[in-house]
């Protein structure tokens, strides 16, 4: 079964759209962050948060996602982005496995790095922020998996 209301948002996300964007302090690197509780058992996607318009690089060993133990046994988990505006004015297509490609929620609890599909810095630059999101598919996320995701980028 698909979510009601699919692509679902994380609190965070839902906030930011709501005007209620928190920034968490003016270090270089930053982190956004996302957290989201399964409402009803299935697959689908979840908008986790957006990242900022302009130049930033996004560091996939510094990005980290846990996500329960709580999961049919073939659940497969993507991160990807949604389509965005590049910074002269051409879409840069949505692509649900540019930061993880089927990882293995079915098999157990995950708390781990993103650095497995992109080991280098990811440089990125839009004209109005980039939403990044998760997907389910294969098998159903169970009702109140819980998902948190990290991710680190600067300003470049």
């Amino acid at each position: 079964m698909t979510f009601t209301g699919d692509p679902l948002s994380s609190t965070q996300y839902a906030a930011e759209i709501a005007g209620m964007k928190e920034v968490a302090d003016d270090s270089p690197i930053r982190y956004a962050y996302g957290t989201w509780t399964c409402a009803e058992a299935g697959v689908g996607e979840v908008n986790m948060f957006k990242l900022p318009a302009g130049r930033i690089r996004i560091y996939p060993e510094l990005c980290w996602l846990v996500i329960g133990d709580t999961a049919q046994a073939t659940c497969d988990l993507h991160i990807g982005h949604r389509a965005y505006v590049n910074e002269d004015g051409t879409t840069v297509s949505e692509d649900d496995n540019e930061w993880a490609n089927n990882l293995d929620t079915g098999g157990g609890a995950l708390d781990q790095n993103l650095d497995d599909v992109v080991t280098a810095p990811t440089l990125m630059n839009s004209q109005d922020g980039i939403i990044v999101y998760v997907m389910f598919d294969t098998a159903n996320v169970d009702l109140a998996s819980v998902l948190h995701l990290w991710f680190a980028y600067t300003h470049a």
